[in-house]
Order: C-alpha cells, then sequence, then structure tokens
C-alpha cells in the first residue's frame, strides 16, 4: 500500500510545528527552570507556561519558591501562586515564614499569606484615608 505524499508531508509540518514550540517554551523558561531544579526546587516547564498565560510573573515565583524549598517550608508553587494572584506579596510571604523558623516560632503558610494580605489591605485603607 503505497503512503500517501500528503500524509508524510502534514506529519512533517505538525513536528516541526511542535518541535519550533518546545524550542521557544525552552527559549524563554529554560533558565528559570534550570536554576530551580539545579537547586532542588522541581518546577515543571509547563508550569512556567502556565504560569505566563495566567499573567503572574513566573521569575519571582520561582525564586520564592527556591528560596522556601532551600529553607525546608512546606510549600508548593500552586501556593505562591494563588497567594499571589489574591494580591499577595510571596516574597514577603516566605522572608517571614523563614525569620520565623530562624527565630523558633511556628508560622504556617495560611497565617504567613493572611497576615501579608492584611497587612496589604491597611495601607491601602491608609493611604485612601489620607488623601
Amino acid at each position: 500500500m503505497p503512503v500517501n505524499v500528503l500524509t508524510i508531508g502534514s506529519m512533517l509540518l505538525l513536528s516541526t510545528i511542535l518541535l519550533l514550540i518546545v524550542n521557544v517554551a525552552y527559549i524563554l523558561y529554560g533558565r528559570q527552570w534550570f536554576d530551580a531544579y539545579r537547586q532542588g526546587a522541581q518546577v515543571s516547564l509547563f508550569k512556567l507556561v502556565e504560569l505566563t498565560f495566567k499573567r503572574v510573573p513566573a521569575k519571582i515565583l520561582v525564586a520564592a519558591y527556591i528560596a522556601a524549598t532551600h529553607a525546608g517550608l512546606d510549600v508548593t508553587v500552586e501556593d505562591l501562586e494563588f497567594h499571589h494572584m489574591q494580591g499577595g506579596d510571596v516574597t514577603a510571604v516566605v522572608q517571614a515564614m523563614v525569620r520565623a523558623r530562624e527565630e523558633g516560632k511556628a508560622l504556617s503558610f495560611k497565617n504567613a499569606c493572611f497576615n501579608n494580605l492584611n497587612e496589604s489591605n491597611e495601607e491601602n485603607t491608609l493611604r485612601e484615608e489620607s488623601v
């Protein structure tokens, strides 16, 4: 049975497009992925692309996740993503949790996020009242 030339051409075109997409993703996100991988914080390349589509700054989240992983905190990229989407500062939350751990205090991620969001709301309220 002869192979249709159009079928082979279509397969080549699709594989070329797929390869191009993978290469672009690696060029855009490869450095962040490799930094996270090298430092023991597992973040998938697909997660980095997903963060971009959600308009979440992947660079900031990856840096916070690496810091949390180094400190031994029980935090996931999804936790950080959710907090950022709620208007929180993920870097401040991770730093607060690391400081609390160094001081021997227990601070859960949920409480750190709550405190961070309340501080942001208080600052915005004070700014609005002074105008």
